[in-house]
């Protein structure tokens, strides 16, 4: 007779498909960083033509390289961003609602077939 022996097959949870930087934070997420932050110079450097103050384009810029660090770092437990909950938010809000049906007034249809 063989050994009846249960098999733990041991699966680790957690794991990541691609390399991170910092947990959280990898290459697609500094890519996009990167471009904001393009974008937010370009955008600075329009602020600076109209307010001539450099501080105002240093905070400015700072501001913007932080605030999309935060937006794109991805959470341990979930693997999601807040961009990206922002994205399946709006994804679920433009998503067709319509609920199709039709109203029968369940009591009078009751009634009715009792008095036949």
């Amino acid at each position: 007779m063989e050994d009846n022996k249960l098999e733990v097959l041991y699966i680790p949870s957690g794991l990541k498909t691609r390399t991170e930087l910092v947990e959280g934070y990898g290459r697609d997420e500094v890519m996009a960083t990167i471009m904001v932050t393009l974008l937010g110079g370009v955008v600075a450097f329009f602020i600076y033509l109209f307010t001539k103050s450099t501080a105002t384009c240093i905070v400015f810029m700072l501001i913007i390289m932080a605030g999309s660090v935060m937006l794109l770092t991805k959470d341990s437990v979930m693997n999601l961003s807040v961009a990206d909950h922002i994205k399946n938010m709006v994804g679920f809000w433009l998503k067709q609602k319509v609920f199709k049906y039709r109203y029968i007034d369940e009591w009078f249809i009751a009634l009715r077939k009792a008095k036949q």
